[in-house]
């Protein structure tokens, strides 16, 4: 395994001390948006741009068009438009699509700009 994979999943050890560590580090590693690629280098999968209560608002870098963000909450992902946040695909509750679109309302900016920084540049 690549070096630098293994001292961000081991980062007090350079040693594997049980599979049990293992898992969880290799756990938080892909939690965290970040995936290994069939290169071993490490492949951002998913940028946060923020966080209302338990709702993760998130973009993927490599994601396909129209432009989105998605929207994880436990096991359910729903996708946006990002110019409109027309619901796309998924479900939320009544509830949290009012949050998100308040959201939306008041961070679009901040939104676009992630879009933006995640896109490869050509």
């Amino acid at each position: 395994m690549n070096n630098k994979i293994l001292s961000i999943l081991f980062p007090n050890s350079s040693t594997l001390n049980s599979i049990e560590d293992f898992e969880s580090n290799l756990k938080q590693l892909l939690s965290s948006g970040i995936s290994i690629c069939p290169d071993g280098s490490l492949c951002l999968t998913r940028k946060l741009v923020d966080k209302i209560n338990n709702l993760k608002i998130v973009i993927h870098p490599n994601d396909h068009n129209p432009p989105h963000f998605h929207v994880i909450y436990n096991n359910l992902n729903a996708s946006f438009d990002i110019n409109t946040c027309e619901l796309l695909k998924g479900n939320l509750s009544n509830n949290d699509m009012k949050l998100i679109k308040y959201w939306f309302n008041n961070y679009k900016d901040k939104l676009l700009k992630v879009w933006n920084e995640t896109r490869p540049s050509f």
